[in-house]
């Protein structure tokens, strides 16, 4: 199936505009089959939803709805791509994705934004976390006349009870909504690799609708009971079997816990079966790709790892814990383990002072945490050159002018008023 085929619902198609080699996306709609266009005004508020702005013109009848700039669109391979749910730590990966999916559609629902159909074409990246492009066909357009046009690769993905009223009844579009990403869900998760042809569009209407059968052929892979059990429920024919979005979103979070790298990882470190413990943290790092699929707990417990060899291999976590600051240069956890991985192996003074160093970048980005302020001063005492103006009497030092210092004889003598100038001083230099 070519992602291009779902590119057109019964929304119309999806757009796409280059200026300054921006590129923004966008769908127009007519308000020929509109309702009432004045219930759309929280629309043009992006903390609501993922789209940027509506903007309406009476004249020509046109409402279009612009998206936010930044996205990357999908679609079904490079969703399954992404995921590789067949693959080693795929289940975490896919629970990850599951869950931001749900919340993304929970926000919508929110604001009585139902989404009526969403298939792997309505799924793009922002900021490296995967959202659904809203839609306003649950609640703007009637469903067009089904029988009409070539592609219906989207009817796939849409519920019984949206088919046979055509989304008339607004009380079902949001148990709708859960038909439709259960069977995205089955989709990325099939063995098939492909969704199943929609060849005579009349015959599954009839027998969704009609009988309440469903005849496509539907292989998935390997999954655990509880999961299984969901994503079927989810896909139920009769709505009100259907759980609610809450539900699942609580369901997801916690099979994610159960499988999540750095659970896996700690258990063979546990056992010490560190070959083992190596060999799984290869195969999570493997295929990490977004920084959604990222498990910075397993980053670290990789430093631990390394320090249980023998001997140990320190440069190794050091070079490690480097290359994820690197990604993810805010998290105060990680210089944290990086002053905790130099004060362990002290035997050199260059070692000490990377290791204040860390703690201090530690210290900054968790607002000051006092646990890490103390671990901070402790690392500070093990510097020869430091430990006598920490040790002197509270006589500010003579030279302020090396901010660190300043800033370290403040802090173990509790001068509030002069932390708060050597802070400011380390920012300015």
């Amino acid at each position: 199936m070519a992602d291009s085929e779902l590119i057109k619902d019964i929304e119309g198609v999806l757009s796409v505009e280059t200026v300054n080699n921006s590129q923004s996306y966008f769908k127009r709609l007519s308000l020929d089959t509109a309702w009432n266009t004045d219930e759309f005004s929280d629309l043009t508020v992006p903390e609501n939803t993922s789209v940027r702005e509506v903007l309406e013109s009476f004249e020509n009848k046109i409402l279009t709805i612009k998206y936010i700039e930044g996205i990357e669109l999908c679609g079904y391979g490079s969703i399954r791509k992404a995921i590789s749910a067949d693959k080693k730590y795929g289940l975490w990966r896919f629970l990850v994705f599951a869950e931001q999916i749900c919340n993304e559609l929970q926000t919508y629902h929110e604001h009585d934004l139902f989404q009526l159909v969403i298939h792997p074409a309505r799924i793009a990246i922002h900021k490296e976390r995967f959202i659904i492009l809203p839609t306003l066909a649950g609640v703007l357009p009637k469903i067009p006349d089904l029988l009409m046009g070539q592609n219906k690769e989207w009817l796939y993905f849409m519920a019984p009870e949206i088919i046979r009223k055509r989304g008339l009844n607004i009380s079902e579009l949001g148990a709708g909504d859960i038909y439709s990403i259960g069977r995205l869900f089955k989709l990325i998760l099939s063995k098939l690799h492909k969704l199943p042809e929609v060849m005579n569009p009349t015959m599954l209407c009839t027998d969704l609708v009609e009988h309440r059968v469903y005849k496509l052929n539907e292989s998935l892979i390997p999954l655990p009971d509880d999961l299984q059990l969901l994503i079927n429920a989810m896909c139920e024919l009769e709505p009100s079997m259907r759980p609610d979005l809450p539900g699942i979103i609580e369901k997801l979070k916690n099979l994610a816990l159960d499988h999540i790298p750095s659970l896996v990882i700690s258990e063979h470190i546990e056992k010490k079966d560190y070959h083992i413990a190596e060999e799984e943290f290869k195969a999570y790092d493997k295929n990490r790709g977004l920084a959604s699929f990222h498990d910075l707990h397993a980053e670290l417990l990789y430093c631990d790892l390394e320090i249980m060899k023998k001997p140990p291999g320190f440069q190794k976590a050091i070079n490690h814990i480097d290359k994820t600051i690197g990604r993810n240069p805010e998290n105060y956890e990680t210089y944290l383990k990086k002053g905790e991985l130099y004060a362990a192996f002290t035997t050199h003074k260059q070692h000490a002072m990377l290791s204040v160093d860390a703690y201090q970048h530690a210290c900054m980005l968790s607002k000051w945490k006092p646990e890490i302020q103390e671990k901070f001063l402790n690392a500070t005492i093990k510097l020869e050159d430091l430990n006598t103006i920490i040790s002197t009497s509270s006589t500010i030092p003579y030279n302020k002018r090396i901010p660190k210092i300043y800033l370290i004889w403040a802090m173990s003598h509790l001068r509030f008023e002069h932390i708060e100038q050597a802070w400011t001083d380390i920012i300015r230099y």
